[in-house]
């Protein structure tokens, strides 16, 4: 016992590996609560079907026959129980669904996938916003082949659940010393975070704000660069 709680206690873990496996240890809890009240609902039903009962004459088999029905009608059929038991508890309060919607070598695809944890990267990013706002929005994909139209998808959430985690990747490897290293950058958030921006039911909208948002960056990018040379060449003239 005391080597396996010391082995344990040296076995370091980040926050996201330590969630990932607390909610699989629930998943799993969940699972095996399902099936055992699956079992004994079975159980109950065969039980009720199996009893014997003494014959009786038509007026009194006419009353219990109005009393069955009574109760069968108050009671949930076989498989709306069955449905009400498989339900993970885990699925409606930490899974979510995304829709992944891109271009592969020319060719339109769509698909819907489910996740517990989204991911976010923190090198690069200074507010939880930006970095959001690149998980989701359009990345180029190398398909290898070249075309007007570039390769890529982008994300857009069908279903949040109540509790969403957010999973930060501080973690990137070194190619020349060969190791992971611990990103520290400071990744700002504030205490309410709208999500309306990422979801596939304003994706119409969205997109067209990031293009408008897209043609104003390059215009401020163009008139610093031409106020840049104006400077440079100023000064080139009183030099």
């Amino acid at each position: 016992g005391g080597g396996e709680s010391s082995q344990s206690c040296s076995n370091q873990q980040d926050v996201s590996e330590f969630t990932h496996k607390l909610l699989d240890w629930l998943e799993e809890a969940f699972n095996i609560r399902a099936v055992n009240d699956k079992s004994k609902y079975c159980d109950i039903v065969k039980n009720e079907n199996n009893d014997e009962s003494e014959p009786m004459d038509s007026e009194s088999e006419k009353m219990d026959k109005e009393k069955e029905t009574t109760h069968e009608d108050k009671m949930p059929t076989s498989s709306s129980t069955s449905h009400e038991v498989d339900v993970n508890q885990m699925y409606s309060l930490f899974y979510g669904k995304v829709e992944i919607d891109g271009r592969n070598q020319g060719i339109e695809f769509s698909r819907k996938e489910q996740f517990g944890q989204w991911p976010l990267q923190v090198n690069g990013f200074k507010h939880i916003h930006d970095s959001l706002e690149a998980s989701t929005a359009f990345q180029a994909i190398d398909s290898g082949v070249g075309g007007a139209a570039p390769s890529g998808q982008e994300r857009w959430f069908t279903l949040l659940p109540p509790v969403l985690f957010l999973e930060l990747s501080r973690f990137q490897f070194n190619t020349s010393k060969g190791v992971a290293e611990k990103i520290n950058n400071t990744l700002e958030f504030p205490q309410e975070i709208f999500l309306d921006r990422y979801l596939e039911i304003n994706k119409t909208v969205v997109r067209k704000k990031r293009e408008e948002v897209k043609r104003l960056m390059q215009k401020r990018e163009s008139q610093k660069a031409a106020g840049l040379l104006s400077e440079v060449r100023v000064r080139g003239g009183r030099v």
